[in-house]
């Protein structure tokens, strides 16, 4: 994963004032693309319920358990990729 993204801590480290660069969601580490995208409790909860809206299953259903979340997310930036 390329880390271009501008997250706090890319920001801070362009020399930007960010203030705190803790994530916003869970205050739980600095705001990463990792953190954003793969660590982070809290988005991967939102990814998850915005998952089951969109396809209108329960997360219960999936036989993807939640543990699979970065193979997915590779799997969808490739496609994404792929796409353009």
């Amino acid at each position: 994963m390329q880390d271009w993204l501008p997250t706090k801590f890319n920001l801070s480290r362009r020399g930007m004032d960010v203030g705190n660069s803790m994530c916003p969601l869970c205050l739980d580490g600095e705001e990463t693309v990792q953190r954003l995208f793969i660590t982070c409790k809290v988005a991967q909860k939102r990814v998850w319920d915005a998952c089951d809206r969109w396809v209108r299953i329960e997360t219960e259903m999936c036989s993807v358990s939640k543990g699979d979340i970065p193979r997915i997310w590779n799997w969808i930036i490739h496609w994404r990729r792929s796409s353009l």
